[in-house]
């Protein structure tokens, strides 16, 4: 990031910061979310606001391959409370990352709690992990 980038940056994740604790979020939820924010901005190499659907969509794929499923499920959290709070926009990316591959030879729908080997789900459970409605 540029400095003026950097500036910007650094007013998002202090008014991120802020809005965690107004919100009266947990010390351990506070660090995650706001690592989730740290961890997008430097994957792209500049502020989160900017960043389209996507470049989002290609973040969590590589990071689906990169960490556990519960550091994909807090960043994803913590990037929609960040564009829902901070922001004040609404996140339209919530169906990016739905669906892991649980067991096996079978996934399981966090939206939905049905399996694609029994119910039916409304949510399409791609290969790479993705979801689409």
């Amino acid at each position: 990031m540029n400095a003026q980038q950097q500036r910007h940056f650094d007013a998002l994740y202090q008014q991120h910061l802020d809005d965690l604790i107004l919100e009266g979020k947990h010390p351990a939820t506070v660090d995650a979310y706001s690592r989730a924010v740290r961890r997008v901005s430097a994957f792209f190499d500049c502020p989160p606001d900017t960043l389209t659907t996507e470049q989002l969509r290609a973040y969590f794929r590589q990071l689906i391959h990169t960490h556990s499923w519960s550091t994909v499920k807090l960043d994803r959290n913590g990037l929609q409370f960040f564009y829902r709070y901070t922001l004040n926009k609404q996140w339209t990316c919530l169906n990016i990352v739905n669906c892991r591959a649980v067991g096996r030879g079978y996934r399981h729908c966090n939206t939905c709690r049905a399996t694609s080997t029994g119910a039916s789900c409304p949510t399409r459970i791609l290969s790479d992990s993705m979801t689409v409605r």
